[in-house]
């Protein structure tokens, strides 16, 4: 199925939804998440995660919390 990305962002896509996955489970820190979810550099999973999801991991850990808290 032609997705419209390239394998690069399709990879990073699916890198990024598992980190969620991770995120939303709240048993790791960011740094063990980027690593989990296929990362060597947490700078490449901090920049994957903001342009993918269009904020920081620890911006989104923060909205996610404050959902909810109501």
């Amino acid at each position: 199925r032609n997705s419209g990305k390239s394998f690069s962002e399709f990879v990073h896509s699916y890198r990024i939804d598992y980190a969620i996955i991770l995120m939303r489970e709240g048993k790791h820190q960011l740094s063990e998440i980027a690593v989990l979810s296929g990362y060597l550099d947490g700078n490449a999973f901090y920049k994957a995660f903001s342009r993918i999801q269009g904020k920081s991991p620890s911006a989104w850990l923060k909205e996610q919390q404050e959902v909810k808290k109501g």
